[in-house]
């Protein structure tokens, strides 16, 4: 019996258990701490699990409003609404774009590339976009844009400008890139160490 293996494969299958729930009762918590009073009010006592049903509820009804014409309207004025305000608007157009990216599908995170670190050691990114006209002036060459995400969460990362060269394409889709991201490159599907 190898208990070790065993260890570590269940240290595997708790930790992203623990953390999706440690972020999940936080939220219904929060939830739950400004409804549950109301409710108490309303009738007389307390209504266990409410937060869970309320929170999924609030965020149904979101995406409801915000399917219709008026809701679309209405996010399109939060949005420039944000993105007036000098501070937030840095931090609300990376968060917004991050999660359209991550959640809805509607944009692509970027081609799958690798970025040469030192020699023979190289680092997975996304190419996101040619860099600036402004960047590509002051070096004399063409560069891009490309994000190397942090292991375990790639909403934390580096955007890097590398000359168009030295920017190797990779043959994977951007699920598997992030995947393997997310994973710290533990996913790679049925390949394992010798």
């Amino acid at each position: 019996m190898d208990l070790k293996k065993y260890l570590i494969t269940g240290v595997a299958t708790a930790v992203p258990l623990i953390l999706t729930a440690y972020i999940l009762i936080i939220v219904v918590q929060i939830v739950d701490g400004i409804s549950q009073p109301v409710v108490a009010v309303a009738l007389g006592r307390e209504v266990p699990g409410l937060g869970v049903a309320v929170t999924l509820g609030l965020l149904i009804l979101l995406g409801m409003f915000v399917s219709l014409a008026v809701g679309k309207k209405v996010a399109d004025l939060t949005d420039r609404w944000m993105l007036r305000i000098p501070f937030s608007r840095s931090i609300y157009s990376v968060i917004k774009n991050m999660s359209e990216t991550l959640f809805s599908g509607k944009k692509d995170l970027g081609k799958v590339v690798l970025i040469e670190l030192v020699p023979r050691v190289y680092s997975i990114g996304f190419l996101t976009s040619k860099s600036p006209a402004e960047a590509e002036k002051t070096v004399g060459y063409d560069l891009s844009n490309v994000y190397i995400p942090t292991a375990l969460n790639p909403t934390q990362g580096l955007l890097v400008m590398v000359p168009e060269d030295k920017v190797l394409p990779v043959d994977m889709s951007t699920e598997k890139g992030l995947e393997l991201v997310l994973s710290a490159g533990l996913s790679r599907g049925k390949e394992q160490l010798p």
